[in-house]
């Protein structure tokens, strides 16, 4: 019975320990937390409001941004990634100015079509107005003559229309042809710059394997004047 309940009092007395240590690991997580959030919270502040440090944050980002691309850039993947890019912006180009002068030049085609409907309806009207008048009917010859009074109105219009249309097409052309050329012109000039670099690259791989060469017949000499 002593026994029993000295182990009792043993395990009570551990219970008591772990609950102790468990309040006091809360205090000091509490205590911590407590003293770890200001200082962070201030820390941002002065860091966000001060702007120098923000500025020489981004500035330092953008400067080794600009310098992993600048590097990237001088070699031939890298090269090929870039004149893609420049590459599929000039044909978004390109395609957009073969688009507006389809669009123009079938406006074009249509008004001119139309053009010639309204001069038919102007032949027929004084058609309409000479044999009017040769059967003496002037109230009819009247009414062909208004009728071709608008058609000629719709004529000047239309013509009007078609001439701007003209120049529209001639500009629009114009822009489709620069495009083209630089289009084509950036193509090539990716080839050469590629194909350089490409050499260029293959000189250097060249120029190490001769170097590596170069210090193994030296150490090859060394050795024999060791030996």
């Amino acid at each position: 019975t002593i026994k029993t309940n000295t182990n009792k009092r043993k395990k009570q007395e551990k219970e008591k320990k772990k609950e102790k240590d468990k309040v006091n690991k809360t205090m000091l997580g509490s205590l911590l937390l407590g003293i770890g959030v200001p200082i962070l919270i201030i820390f941002l502040v002065v860091n966000i409001f001060n702007k120098p440090f923000v500025e020489q944050l981004t500035a330092k980002f953008k400067g080794r941004t600009e310098e992993i691309m600048g590097k990237d850039a001088t070699t031939p993947e890298g090269a090929k990634d870039y004149f893609n890019a420049a590459i599929q912006e000039k044909e978004v180009l390109y395609n957009k100015a073969v688009a507006s002068l389809s669009e123009v030049t079938g406006k074009r085609e249509l008004k001119k079509q139309e053009l010639i409907q309204l001069k038919k309806r102007q032949m027929k009207y004084t058609q309409n107005i000479e044999q009017c008048l040769a059967d003496n009917d002037e109230e009819k010859a009247m009414e062909y003559a208004d009728k071709r009074s608008t058609v000629d109105t719709q004529i000047e219009t239309a013509t009007e229309v078609i001439k701007q249309l003209d120049e529209m097409v001639a500009s629009q052309t114009q822009i489709k042809e620069a495009a083209e050329l630089s289009l084509r012109q950036l193509k090539e000039e990716k080839k050469r710059t590629v194909y350089q670099l490409e050499s260029d690259a293959q000189m250097i791989e060249l120029s190490k394997s001769l170097d590596d060469l170069a210090t193994t017949n030296e150490t090859d000499r060394m050795l024999e004047k060791v030996r």
